[in-house]
């Protein structure tokens, strides 16, 4: 018992330190150009919604080079804030940290070096839901079940379970998600942590 609350002490503070070499950039980095694209985003969506009803009223289709313009700029204002998100993971690669990206159905779309890394499992092996062929079979359900609750409500995802190792053995991790920062396509960003290595079952 003793040795588990030593563990979870280390990995807490572990977490800590990461998690605010993580904010430094965030804040530092990151969120001015995001919240400046969302801004742009905003505005052109406006301007769509506005050019979209003027179409309706004239009924005679002049409005079209304008819409076709203004989708244009919104393209170039996603294309930005996919920049932004690829600087956040180069970010994350640099420290190493265990992590995923997954799209708005649930499926892992980015499986980090760290992660392989700790889960010895390649990014083609936790890619989409490939990732849940490596649950120990105690633990399957529960978390399927959490995971499907997570992504049809947008909400947290926060598990202990079980993953199996290429040579049969387990890791016992704590795999923790929330919506992505900048949330363009819906999805998660999720860490990641080794509570126990090399457990027999």
């Amino acid at each position: 018992m003793t040795s588990l609350v030593q563990n979870i002490g280390t990995i807490a503070g572990t977490l800590g330190a990461i998690g605010s070499i993580i904010w430094a950039i965030w804040v530092k980095l990151i969120k001015p150009d995001l919240e400046k694209e969302k801004i742009k985003r905003q505005e052109y969506y406006n301007k769509l919604d506005y050019v979209h009803k003027e179409m309706i009223a004239d009924g005679n289709g002049s409005m079209k080079s304008s819409i076709n313009y203004l989708k244009a700029g919104f393209v170039r204002v996603e294309t930005r804030l996919d920049e932004i998100e690829g600087n956040q993971k180069v970010y994350m690669n640099l420290q190493g940290i265990a992590y995923w990206i997954s799209n708005e159905h649930g499926d892992c779309t980015y499986a980090s070096p760290g992660l392989c890394k700790i889960t010895q499992r390649s990014e083609s092996e936790l890619m989409s839901r490939n990732w849940m062929s490596w649950i120990h079979s105690n633990d399957k359900d529960r978390i399927i079940a959490a995971w499907k609750f997570s992504t049809d409500n947008q909400a947290s995802f926060d598990e202990i379970y079980m993953m199996k190792k290429p040579d049969g053995d387990y890791i016992k991790v704590w795999s923790v998600a929330f919506p992505k920062i900048t949330n363009t396509m819906g999805g998660k960003l999720g860490k990641m942590t080794i509570i126990e290595e090399n457990v027999k079952v």
